[in-house]
């Protein structure tokens, strides 16, 4: 990592509350997926991780469960393979079952570490089995809910099961209808066998939950009226953690990078992106962290987090 990256790193460092991962605090056999082991040097006592275990659906698109992991000596080595998955992801399966939209399945009201009350959704006949997988679903929140404190994502109001296929988004947060100052967390089950992605995915929208916060942004602000970086949802507050960040990253490169939100056209839109990521290779820790001075933070916090 260059010196001009580690220095993008250290002000989340000194601005964000120190994230506690699941393998930095826990046993490693209290991980919720299990691992299997390749190593054949491994003694008895050298347990794999044997909490709520993923486990594929049965269903026409279910290739068998893809969630299995070589079992690591230690969380630092763990970790570092996590930071190769995020720096140098794999190439997209062009063969990869997709949908036009994204198809929600069930979504779930929080209710303190739980989750509760689901609200169905009618699917396609292809995606019952996913829908119907609580298991999984319940294995999917307990890892999210074990990864980060929980009075820091009190704002949390509901956990949806969704899917746009394999290889698409794999997690978002969205503000709530209801309540701007809420937020609502969406993970596509198609894609959440990928302990590496998953995680490195989850570890990157915790990020947003932490900058876009009511304590970090004004949601019922105006554009206009907006005198630090607008987010497009809301404004930065003066201190908060999206305003410094821009104000010590984004001034010289804004105006171009506003240029280019402007562009209808997809295909030119995401050229004149990446021709704007390339010009600036050195000031962003990956392709996607120049999308937006927001997704940047993100970025920069989920490579601090997991970088060993």
């Amino acid at each position: 990592m260059s010196r001009k990256l580690r220095s993008r790193i250290i002000p989340i460092m000194l601005a964000l509350p120190v994230l506690s991962l699941a393998c930095m605090c826990l046993p490693l056999s209290e991980l919720p997926f299990r691992q299997e082991s390749n190593n054949p040097h491994e003694t008895d006592h050298e347990e794999s991780y044997q909490q709520p275990e993923y486990s594929e659906p049965d269903g026409p698109e279910s290739n068998g469960p893809a969630n299995t992991i070589p079992q690591s000596s230690s969380c630092t080595a763990w970790l570092a393979d996590l930071q190769d998955q995020f720096l140098y992801p794999p190439e997209t399966d062009e063969y990869a079952t997709t949908y036009d939209e994204e198809i929600l399945l069930v979504t779930y009201q929080i209710n303190g570490s739980q989750i509760t009350n689901p609200s169905y959704e009618k699917v396609p006949s292809d995606l019952q089995s996913y829908q119907d997988e609580r298991k999984n679903h319940e294995a999917l929140w307990q890892y999210f809910a074990s990864l980060f404190p929980q009075n820091t994502w009190h704002d949390l109001v509901t956990f949806s099961v969704m899917t746009d296929g394999e290889d698409e988004t794999l997690a978002a947060i969205e503000r709530s209808w209801d309540d701007p100052d809420k937020w609502d967390l969406y993970i596509d089950i198609m894609d959440a066998a990928d302990i590496y992605e998953l995680t490195a995915t989850l570890i990157h929208e915790y990020g947003h939950l932490l900058t876009l916060n009511s304590t970090q942004m004004d949601a019922d602000a105006s554009e206009p009226s907006c005198s630090t970086y607008y987010a497009g949802d809301g404004c930065s507050l003066h201190g908060s953690y999206l305003a410094d960040y821009f104000n010590q990253f984004w001034p010289d490169i804004y105006d171009e990078w506003l240029d280019i939100q402007y562009i209808q056209n997809d295909d030119d839109y995401y050229d004149a992106l990446d021709d704007f990521y390339w010009e600036y290779l050195d000031q962003f820790v990956t392709d996607y962290a120049a999308t937006s001075p927001d997704e940047d933070i993100a970025e920069s916090w989920t490579l601090f987090i997991i970088a060993p």
